[in-house]
Parts: C-alpha cells; structure tokens; sequence
C-alpha cells in the first residue's frame, strides 16, 4: 500500500482582540483518498455537452463517448480530434491518466477492445465477427501496440464480468490464450454496471479479479455505477451506497486492481439517463448537484 503525507500550511495569525476568520479547509478529494489506499486513480467519465457547466467542470476534469471511432472519424478517411482533445488536452496539462474509450466496439462502429463477447461466452456477432473473424480482437492489440507510445497500457474492457460466469472465463480464456503467444494485452477492465438488488457481492468481484490478476494482468473498474429504481428510499439508498463501498473495497483489496472510474458523476448525463424518463437513479449526483444520499 502506498503512504502519502499530506500537509497544509496555515497562515500565522497575530493575537488580535477579534480572532481572524479562517477560510474552511477542503476536504480531499476521491483521487487523494484512492492514491493514499494504494490505486493508482480515481477517475470518472465526463461528457463534451457540459463542458461549459462550471459546476460539472469545477468537480471533475475519461471522456465517455467522444473518443469513439464515430466521432473521430465520422467519414471513411476523414477525421477529427476536437470532442476527444477539448478534454485531453486540459486533462494531460494537469498531469492526470487518461483513460481513452474505446478503440474497437460493437456499438455505436466505432479499453482497447470493449464487449466482444456474449453472455454465454461465445463471440458477440457483429461488423468484426463476419468481416475478419475473432482474430479481429488480436489484431486491435497488436497494431495498437505497433502506434501507440511506450507506456500505454492496453485493456480487454466488458461488462457483466464482474462475476465468474460463462462471459468472464471465455475472455480469461482469451486473455491466457494471448500471453502464451505474445499478444499485447495489459489489463481487463470490468465495466461494473450494477443494479441495486441485482449486484455482486465483494467476494464475488474479487473471485472475478482473480481469473485476470493470476495472470500477471491488472484489473480496473471503468464504468462503476449503480442504478436504483425510483422513488428510492433509506433502504434502497443504503443498499446502493454499500454496492458502491464494496465495488471499490474490492478493487483496493485486489493489488493487480489500479483504479475505479464511475460511469460520470451526474445522472442527467449518465449512461441510461439521457434521453429516456428518470426510473432509475445511477450515479453521485443528483441533477442540481446535490449529493445523493448514502454515496456521497
């Protein structure tokens, strides 16, 4: 476990009648207290939409959907950093990890290569399946091996493998299958979409983990959220919360896992809020940046 010492200076305060006021002390951040627990980050996705909302931007500085194939190159040959570098550029000044989503997906054509497996463990069909045959997912790692910079690590991203089921043995099947013969691959990411009532237990994440980090792979939560039905009420809350606690108590107890990301910070802008009524309830913040409570 890393050990990090954090000292705040106080200004001297002359004896005076009437004490000086103090301005509050801030508390630290998530990042602060995920770094001083032994990861690496704690991170969240963020969307190019509220860019201009100081009150999104004042909490969190991964882009979620812009660094996709769709946006980078919406034309065959034609193609356009913009959505992806209006956060990476800010992002790689601060000094912060970039985690870039995703390389090659099923949806929308266009974590390297994100779910290309079905539930049952069998190769999602889809553009790559019929076109090039599941050697497709080799060929991703190995070229973004051959183009990327020294040091970027490459992940296997999917969901529904926060679990040893079906899903999760045929990727640690395929992940095993590529260190013997010599495929880049760095980590595993487990998405860790959740629903409260529906959600894996600490003990089952960390099984989970293990098929990957008994490898010699790292392991990452890259889209931790936790949806719950409204109207939600203490019990619900709780239960949400403890999901929440348990999903990173098991990525800081695992020493192959280097961070948690949730799956942004604000439900209107949250995978499965846009757009469709508010039955479900998945992230930290409420939509007037209120904390909801139990997580936060």
């Amino acid at each position: 476990m890393k050990a990090s010492l954090a000292l705040t200076l106080l200004p001297l305060i002359a004896a005076t009648p009437t004490p000086s006021k103090r301005e509050p002390e801030s508390a630290p951040g998530l990042g602060d207290l995920a770094k001083n627990a032994g990861l690496e980050y704690f991170g969240t996705a963020i969307d190019n939409v509220v860019l201009n909302n100081t009150q999104y931007t004042n909490i969190a500085f991964n882009r979620s959907e812009f660094k996709k194939w769709m946006h980078i190159e919406p034309a065959r040959n034609v193609f356009n950093y913009t959505l992806g570098d209006q956060v990476m550029v800010p992002a790689k000044s601060a000094g912060q990890i970039r985690r870039c989503h995703t390389f090659v997906w099923h949806s929308p054509i266009a974590r390297l290569v994100n779910e290309a497996f079905e539930e049952d463990g069998s190769y999602r069909k889809d553009v790559w399946l019929d076109t090039i045959g599941p050697e497709y997912i080799e060929h991703a790692f190995r070229w973004a091996r051959q183009y990327t910079n020294p040091g970027t690590k490459l992940y296997y991203n999917d969901y529904g493998i926060e679990r040893v089921n079906n899903k999760s043995l045929a990727v640690q099947k395929m992940v095993k299958d590529f260190i013997a013969r010599g495929v880049p691959i760095d980590g595993v990411g487990l998405q860790a979409h959740f629903t409260v009532g529906r959600a894996p237990t600490y003990d089952e994440v960390r099984n989970s983990q293990a098929l990957f980090s008994s490898l010699g792979l790292d392991t990452a939560l890259t889209e931790l959220d936790v949806r719950i039905a409204l109207p939600a009420n203490a019990t619900t809350e709780a239960i949400q919360a403890e999901v929440y606690a348990n999903a990173t108590r098991a990525c800081v107890d695992e020493k192959k896992c280097v961070g948690v990301t949730v799956w942004d910070f604000w439900d209107p802008v949250s995978l499965g809020t846009v757009g469709i009524p508010w039955e479900w309830r998945r992230v930290s913040l409420e939509g007037e940046f209120r904390a909801q409570a139990g997580i936060l």
